[in-house]
């Protein structure tokens, strides 16, 4: 027992000063190797949806207790959200520094896309194929409703992981015809910027989040949202830019969706392209950042 705790430790030890820097060895006269706290100037940026309460995945007591010395111990800590902020404080990771930096658009979203000639409005879901975290199998019967109404529409679905199949087998059951549902996989880059310039509404029905970037990209994109109001995601999501909808509210995703189809439902997408290519510009939130170093330094 005493071993493997001494191994652990070791890890523990290893992993700060690898990644964090944080800590000093020094050699005491009886040649024993001891370890104290060094403080340097250091930012943290942060994500990570594990903090968020819904999740109830951050737990350990080393894991919290060494992250609750490294956040105290940091000149600043930065989300892409206050809801992940507040998240983090309730779990005692304290810090007079939080700050709200938001997530930066690749500079492939800012390239001109090729607009292709449609004459169906397209509906995209870009996902990591998690279905408890993403609730794709209720995105399907949502689909799967809509299509024994209407056929003036196709759904797409971009991404992998661990239920992509299962999502699959899940489509066939509930007879979804192909015409108005495609799994198109992993697209990166230009492929995933094609794709979605030529939509017309990125749909989350996610049972959590924090704020996914594929928001912040469609935006860039002018591409209006539908989302559930989970996580951060309503301190960008509004009126002019999307609709925010309950989690696992498969009717009003439904009528949210049909509204737009019978054009009671409009959006001013210029308007979106030019508010957001700025906001989540390389080039706005590398001076941010750039600015919050400054100040790490000088304290």
């Amino acid at each position: 027992m005493r071993k493997m705790i001494t191994i652990v430790w070791k890890q523990i030890v290893q992993s700060l000063e690898t990644n964090l820097s944080l800590l000093t060895k020094v050699s005491t006269p009886q040649n024993r190797c001891c370890f104290f706290l060094t403080i340097h100037s250091y930012l943290i940026s942060e994500h990570w949806s594990r903090y968020l309460e819904v999740t109830g995945t951050f737990n350990g007591f080393l894991r919290k207790t060494l992250t609750r010395l490294i956040v105290k111990k940091a000149s600043f800590v930065t989300t892409v959200t206050k809801n992940l902020a507040d998240a983090m404080k309730k779990h005692g990771l304290v810090n007079d520094n939080y700050v709200v930096l938001d997530n930066v658009v690749d500079r492939v979203f800012y390239q001109t896309a090729k607009i292709n000639t449609k004459h169906k409005a397209t509906f995209i879901n870009v996902t990591c194929f998690t279905d408890r975290a993403k609730n794709i199998s209720g995105l399907l019967r949502v689909i799967k409703s809509m299509t024994t109404k209407r056929n003036d529409f196709t759904f797409i679905l971009v991404g992998e992981g661990e239920d992509l199949d299962k999502m699959k087998d899940y489509a066939r059951k509930l007879e979804i015809s192909k015409k108005q549902l495609v799994f198109k996989g992993l697209l990166e880059g230009e492929e995933l910027v094609s794709e979605m310039a030529n939509t017309d509404l990125l749909v989350m029905f996610s049972n959590y989040e924090n704020l996914p970037v594929v928001i912040n990209e469609s935006f860039v994109l002018g591409i209006p949202v539908v989302s559930t109001n989970v996580g951060g995601i309503h301190e960008i999501l509004n009126k002019s830019n999307g609709v925010l909808i309950d989690r696992k509210d498969e009717s009003a995703l439904e009528k949210t969706l049909v509204n737009y189809l019978d054009g009671k439902l409009k959006f001013d997408k210029k308007a979106i392209r030019e508010e957001f290519r700025i906001k989540f510009s390389p080039e706005k939130i590398g001076i941010e950042l750039f600015e919050l170093y400054q100040k790490a330094l000088r304290k």
